[in-house]
């Protein structure tokens, strides 16, 4: 059980990216749930903008369960907070193009 946290951020990351997958290679918009959907003017280039946004939240995921590895878990709480933050503003940015 002494790696249960990083295990738990893996599969958090890895369901995450497959989803990102999916959704980048079928490019259907059917796959966003309606509530996180917005008006669409070219749906494909919507859900491919979509799916970067969720592989950048996956990427806090990962590098947290990297440093809990090292058994470092308040540095690993810590790297998931700010790393949060900073997929937030890549999502903003990333997003303003599309909408």
């Amino acid at each position: 059980m002494e790696y249960a946290f990083s295990i738990m951020m893996f599969a958090m990351a890895g369901g995450m990216l497959l989803y990102a997958g999916d959704l980048a290679i079928w490019k259907n918009y059917k796959l966003i749930p309606r509530w996180q959907s917005a008006r669409m003017k070219d749906p494909k280039a919507y859900t491919v903008q979509f799916a970067k946004v969720i592989a950048v939240f996956a990427l806090p995921f990962l590098a947290s369960g990297l440093v809990g590895l090292l058994q470092w878990y308040i540095p690993a709480l810590i790297v998931l907070a700010v790393g949060f933050v900073g997929a937030g503003l890549a999502a903003a940015r990333l997003m303003k193009d599309v909408m």
